[in-house]
């Protein structure tokens, strides 16, 4: 019988120690590297994307197309609404009223495919 999500979680609660614990924060951490790389993979230029798991905070969640890959890189036209958003940010506190999209540059394994 394949152990479930619950039983693997009622194991961690109820038997592991720190060493495990520890082994199993590098695993999730591990993976969740191996997840964010593979989801850049899969990012095209025309792509719609949401900025994820960035510093500054501020841009998490924004939205646009991709228009440029480079290398671990890409760039995004943020849309409109993205764009307007980063207005209340120190960023684009200065962006003239007459900008509707942004051009940003950004890691690409933060970026998650909207599509």
């Amino acid at each position: 019988m394949p152990i479930t999500q619950a039983d693997a979680l009622q194991h961690i609660i109820s038997v592991t120690d720190e060493s495990d614990l520890d082994r199993l924060a590098m695993a999730i951490r591990d993976r969740r590297g191996d997840l964010r790389r593979l989801r850049a993979a899969s990012v095209k230029v025309g792509s719609t994307v949401r900025i994820d798991n960035i510093r500054p905070k501020y841009l998490a969640g924004m939205t646009g197309k991709v228009i440029e890959l480079e290398g671990a890189a890409c760039t995004i036209q943020l849309d409109e609404k993205s764009t307007e958003n980063l207005r209340l940010t120190p960023r684009g506190k200065n962006l003239p009223p007459s900008t509707k999209d942004y051009v940003l540059r950004v890691p690409l394994e933060t970026c998650v495919p909207a599509e």
